[in-house]
């Protein structure tokens, strides 16, 4: 009699090759919502001014939620993709 064995999670693990730990000041929200303020990017703190959205993966495939962002960045505004890997406990910066 053959047993049920149930699908392995699949873990996607952070490529530091093209992405940045970068440390963030987020705000948390009562429903468990998340939103960066803040980052520091090569000694330089610079501000979200925008968070246009949020891509939550699955928690049981990929543990990180994604954010399209426009922060201010010398006086100019940029487009940038900030993530959140809910595991490790980290923010990355897509460079």
């Amino acid at each position: 009699m053959p047993f049920y064995n149930p699908p392995k999670d699949i873990e996607e693990k952070i490529d530091d090759t093209v992405e940045t730990i970068i440390p963030v000041i987020a705000s948390f929200n009562s429903d468990g919502g998340i939103k960066p303020l803040y980052f520091r990017y090569q000694d330089k703190d610079i501000t979200v001014s925008s968070v246009h959205y949020c891509r939550p993966y699955p928690i049981k495939i990929t543990f990180k939620l994604v954010f399209k962002c426009s922060a201010i960045f010398e006086n100019y505004i940029r487009d940038v993709q900030i993530t959140y890997w809910i595991k490790e406990r980290v923010w990355t910066l897509l460079v």
